[in-house]
């Protein structure tokens, strides 16, 4: 049975993990210019399943936020129904850069 996009943004995650959708990072005109080494060192993307908190933890982000995570985290899934996504857990979120 295939796997659908559907399926991982509608899936009960483990507890701390989300599910990103990443996304190209926003043209940053004016701002420091990074070598280009750096600016592949992070990923940007936007929330999806935001999933549940491990106990004692507090929500930081929500669906349809847009976060900065760490490139190497979590698994990657290519998907034939839409763009890749990733499931990582909540701790390799670096940044929330805008609410959804």
């Amino acid at each position: 049975m295939p796997v659908l996009a559907e399926d991982l943004i509608t899936a009960r995650l483990m507890p701390g993990r989300c599910v990103i959708e990443p996304v190209k990072a926003p043209d940053r005109s004016g701002a420091i210019v990074l070598p280009e080494n750096a600016r592949t060192e992070q990923m940007w993307g936007r929330v999806v399943n935001a999933g549940t908190l491990t106990s004692g933890d507090i929500p930081c982000f929500k669906n349809g936020d847009y976060v900065v995570f760490e490139r190497w985290a979590g698994a990657h899934f290519e998907m034939e129904d839409r763009s890749d996504l990733v499931v990582v857990r909540h701790e390799n979120v670096l940044a929330v850069i805008s609410d959804g």
